[in-house]
């Protein structure tokens, strides 16, 4: 091979690992997901609760049943429900590197490590959250589980 040809190559070879460094954030799930959420009070379901969810990277409100998109982050995710009469529940969950995060790590290097650690792309939190009144929990979940308080 001659010597202009690989530098092309080694140049092209570059160019491939630098635009996929980060790939969760651009390409993988994001550095956005949905979140439901849900709040009981005495074992039953409590509809038309107002929360307020809070992290590093936003605030968020979602009325009880009801999912809502959160930014993900390494921080941990507030959830604050209230109902009219002032009945109030507060769960904390901890944002938790997803699974992969290990094997894309290797794969993509510093600079993807970087990115998906800075924008949140590496992190998510349970996909559904039960808030119960009268309580307030911190849980260190399990990234795609449900998080229950009772």
């Amino acid at each position: 091979m001659n010597k202009n040809i690989r530098s092309l190559v080694v140049i092209a070879a570059i160019g491939v690992t630098g635009l996929t460094s980060g790939c969760a954030s651009m390409f993988g799930d994001g550095t956005h997901q949905d979140v439901s959420v849900n709040a009981v009070s005495g074992g039953q379901q409590v509809a038309g609760a107002s929360c307020q969810m809070e992290n590093s990277k936003g605030t968020y409100s979602v009325t009880t049943p009801g999912t809502v998109k959160v930014h993900r982050a390494s921080s941990d995710l507030t959830v604050t429900c209230e109902k009219a009469g002032g009945a109030r529940g507060v769960v904390t969950v901890k944002g938790q590197h997803k699974e992969a995060s290990a094997g894309h790590y290797i794969a993509n290097g510093p600079l993807g490590y970087a990115v998906d650690e800075s924008t949140g792309a590496a992190y998510e939190y349970p996909a559904s959250i039960t808030v119960e009144f009268g309580k307030t929990v911190a849980v260190n979940s399990a990234p795609a589980g449900a998080v229950k308080t009772q």
